[in-house]
């Protein structure tokens, strides 16, 4: 992830992100009877009101999500999303001459086991591709990740 400096650059003075954000999820998962997939989709919307105009914006996020039943008492779950913001102003990076327009892809993999009734064991790998209309907020990331999850 580029930083918040980065990003600004010498526009110091137009980074205060204090504000609003107003979030809606939506869901549905569906789960074949006797199979060991199961499948969600879902959209999540954000709208970001700030007093530094960089991070006012509108994003909404479709996205699908498989998951498998693996022997042993393993789960796979597989998702895709596309994220599209739409920012309200002009970008302090491109000299204020144009709105920014980021559309990003981002594909996970993730692999989770129980090791009891509350404690679970998960790895995973995350790609993103950020494509943006100003060249310093595109960009392509890769992360992997393992941890545990913890449930009471």
């Amino acid at each position: 992830f580029a930083s918040r400096d980065v990003i600004l650059g010498p526009n110091s003075g137009f980074n205060d992100r204090d504000g609003e954000v107003h979030e809606l999820s939506l869901s549905e998962t569906i789960l074949p009877k006797d199979s060991i997939f199961t499948f969600r989709v879902g959209v999540n919307l954000e709208l970001q009101r700030t007093e530094g105009d960089d991070y006012n914006r509108n994003v909404w996020t479709p996205w699908v999500e498989v998951g498998c039943k693996l022997p042993a008492d393993f789960h796979l779950g597989v998702t895709y999303a596309h994220r599209f913001e739409e920012y309200l102003d002009d970008n302090s990076v491109s000299g204020f001459t144009e709105e920014r327009d980021d559309d990003r892809d981002t594909w996970s993999a993730r692999l989770e086991r129980p090791m009891n009734s509350w404690l679970t064991a998960f790895v995973e790998y995350r790609h993103m591709d950020n494509d943006s209309n100003i060249e310093p907020f595109e960009f392509e990331s890769n992360v992997v990740g393992a941890g545990v999850l913890i449930r009471y």
